[in-house]
């Protein structure tokens, strides 16, 4: 359960369990495996059946993280100050060969669709990748507009 400040943990049966203080906003990602990530304005969390790692932004090198997406087992893609990057094991890790647009135009969303793509909305258009080469794509290419704010991707769009 999120709150204002926190996340409150339950267990199967509605139990409370703890609160962890991640800090305002955030959000909860459901990984490959089971595990959960939590995502708040002070930190970032990662449950694994009894097992929680807290992870928190003042203390991370590549500070804050705006947004994140499970792609791997225990491998965000996340936005932070910096661009993408990977959160590999409490690791921030710059994500590779990303296009300089994109640095530039600073991201505003992400998404991972389920051919295990990360695609980023930005003020310049939007970005895919598959981990290695990047896709981009602007009005030229049919969007209706440069700058998309908000992206989801799901298996009925990509039939």
């Amino acid at each position: 359960i999120g709150t204002d400040s926190s996340f409150a943990l339950l267990d199967r049966g509605g139990r409370y369990l703890k609160t962890l203080e991640l800090g305002f906003g955030g959000a909860a990602m459901l990984a490959e495996g089971g595990a959960v990530w939590l995502l708040g304005s002070k930190g970032i969390a990662k449950i694994e059946g009894d097992k929680t790692t807290t992870y928190d932004f003042d203390k991370l090198q590549g500070g804050t993280i705006f947004v994140a997406v499970p792609v791997d087992k225990g491998v965000l893609a996340v936005i932070n100050p910096e661009g993408i990057a990977k959160f590999d094991h409490g690791a921030m890790v710059p994500w590779p060969n990303q296009p300089q647009a994109l640095k530039e135009a600073g991201p505003n969303s992400m998404e991972h669709d389920p051919r295990g793509r990360i695609w980023i909305s930005s003020s310049v258009g939007l970005f895919g990748t598959d981990g290695e080469v990047w896709t981009s794509l602007d009005r030229h290419d049919g969007l209706p507009m440069n700058g998309a704010q908000l992206l989801s991707c799901g298996a009925a769009a990509l039939r």
